[in-house]
């Protein structure tokens, strides 16, 4: 396989261009002694050129395309900026509703000292003499 360089890779692009795949081919295998497919991807990996599909030809990528235009910043940021402000209320949102969560065990908790359901019998147990000593008072309507 012959040492390729950007002079073979020129010569093939503009024949690949101009006359076609077969001609390009052609090239390959008798200027370049190489095998066609090893050529096409040193091509890929050791040059700037790369294969357009829908003009079918190959070209030099612009340099333009990899630099954002000012709207495109522009409208990037303010894009990002609302992102950032539902994930920050949904964390909130989150942040609130354990707390919550979290007072209601506690409530559940002091009324389990006191209250007892019974679900099989439908009776509920009620200490009231615990009530009074921890400083509540029983109403029953």
């Amino acid at each position: 396989m012959k040492n390729l360089n950007n002079t073979h890779f020129d010569q093939y692009v503009e024949l690949f261009n101009s006359q076609g795949k077969e001609a390009a081919i052609e090239y390959v295998v008798q200027e370049c002694n190489t095998d066609y497919l090893a050529f096409q991807r040193k091509l890929r990996n050791k040059s700037n050129y790369v294969y357009d599909r829908r003009a079918k030809k190959y070209r030099v990528p612009n340099n333009e395309d990899q630099f954002m235009s000012l709207e495109e910043l522009c409208t990037t940021t303010a894009a990002s900026k609302k992102k950032e402000i539902t994930t920050d209320s949904n964390r909130d949102k989150v942040l609130f509703d354990t707390i919550i969560i979290d007072l209601m065990k506690d409530r559940l908790t002091e009324i389990a000292k006191y209250i007892v359901f019974e679900q099989s019998s439908r009776e509920i147990h009620i200490d009231s003499e615990r009530l009074q000593q921890d400083g509540y008072t029983l109403t029953i309507n």
